[in-house]
């Protein structure tokens, strides 16, 4: 027997229901995936990482061995031309001292046009093919030969000269260039270089300037004053973030890459140490600065931050602001002056700016009472009490001061 339909308004009610929570659940994924799309543009890669079918269809085929070009068209182009650039001849002359067989005195004889090799060096505005002819001779006796000193290289079998190597890392490191806009641009301009080419030779170029890395450590942590501060990122072969540290003197900027925020990188740079060193409240660097270690100072750019991040929420915090402007406005003045670090420093500090800092103690406890403590102004006002004996050190030198 065939089931009645049962109309009542009850059951009206719940077709409604069912309709309106079909259309609820729809708006939520479509809110999920707005969602997705904004975190991928705040904290993921900011271009399409969507293979191409080119891409998809290599990726099917049988795996070949990895290095050097699988388009062998591709290198016969890029060999033709960077052949086509034109050379210049470096001559590599057997020294005077050996021109003379020590048996029989005769001179010695060149055997064919010498030893060539081609090295690629950057001047300013081109690129350069330069051939090292290095000459090779023997004197008729046959007991005797000789060759001309063969030309200096950055690396054992590197083809590039020590300014292309120099060119590509300013672009990368100080001129935050992409290889890969790098490789475009050298095309354009008649040099195609493959950018696993260019990016071996960065690398090169560190493994290159290490010692010149070390040194800058060394005198860094030698300097009795000092900054630090880190910054995280994201890296292709890892899930988790990195970090990059850096530690900067008046002199030197260091910067030491580790997968981890721990304390172990300030301890092994700055470990046995004295001095100062400025830095945020974060806990890492509680082993650097203990009894022996450095004098930890507070940054006002930190306490500054704070208070920007809660203007939205708390107007207020803009006189905060503006008190911390004026410290950082004489320091400004100081450094046109020329007499950071000198007495007279010290004491315009202790004309100008303490007074300032009490302003900005008196600023600070009379707003904590307007704001609850995990307020984003709340928070702010809290780091500042935290963090207060370690942003005013020089006050504490002032009340000793005479």
């Amino acid at each position: 027997m065939a089931s009645k339909r049962h109309d009542c308004p009850w059951r009206e009610r719940a077709e409604k229901l069912e309709a309106q929570l079909a259309t609820v659940v729809e708006r939520l994924n479509a809110l999920e995936h707005t969602n997705k799309l904004a975190h991928k543009q705040i904290v993921g890669p900011k271009r399409e990482r969507m293979p191409t079918p080119d891409q998809e269809a290599r990726a099917k085929e049988e795996k070949k061995a990895r290095g050097g070009y699988t388009n062998a068209k591709k290198r016969k182009e890029n060999q033709e031309a960077l052949a086509r650039i034109p050379a210049t001849i470096v001559a590599h002359p057997i020294p005077d001292e050996e021109r003379r067989c020590p048996h029989c005195g005769d001179e010695v004889k060149p055997i064919g046009e010498g030893d060539k090799s081609t090295e690629y060096e950057w001047l300013p505005g081109r690129l350069e093919r330069r051939v090292h002819i290095v000459e090779v001779g023997r004197c008729p006796c046959k007991q005797h030969y000789a060759r001309g000193p063969a030309p200096q290289r950055v690396k054992e079998g590197c083809l590039y000269g020590p300014a292309f190597l120099a060119k590509l890392a300013i672009e990368k490191c100080a001129d935050a260039t992409p290889i890969y806009r790098v490789e475009k641009a050298m095309r354009r301009a008649g040099i195609p270089i493959a950018r696993s080419t260019l990016n071996d030779l960065v690398l090169t170029a560190a493994d290159v300037l290490e010692p010149l890395w070390q040194v800058a450590l060394g005198e860094m942590r030698c300097d009795p004053h000092l900054q630090a501060d880190e910054t995280s990122m994201r890296v292709q072969s890892r899930m988790d973030r990195v970090f990059v540290w850096t530690f900067l003197s008046p002199v030197h900027t260091v910067y030491i890459f580790s997968p981890s925020r721990s304390g172990e990188t300030p301890r092994v740079v700055l470990g046995g140490t004295t001095g100062s060193l400025t830095v945020d409240g974060y806990t890492g660097y509680n082993d650097v600065t203990d009894v022996d270690g450095r004098e930890r100072t507070g940054c006002w750019s930190h306490a500054r931050r704070y208070l920007f991040d809660a203007l939205d929420s708390a107007p207020e915090a803009r006189g905060g602001l503006d008190v911390i402007l004026e410290l950082f406005i004489i320091e400004r003045d100081a450094q046109a002056q020329g007499i950071v670090g000198t007495p007279k420093h010290l004491a315009l500090r202790k004309e100008q700016s303490a007074k300032i800092i009490e302003r900005l103690r008196v600023w600070r406890e009379e707003m904590t009472s307007h704001f609850e403590p995990k307020s984003p102004m709340g928070a702010a006002l809290r780091y500042m009490k935290n963090q207060w004996s370690r942003l005013t050190p020089v006050r504490r030198r002032f009340a000793s001061s005479p």
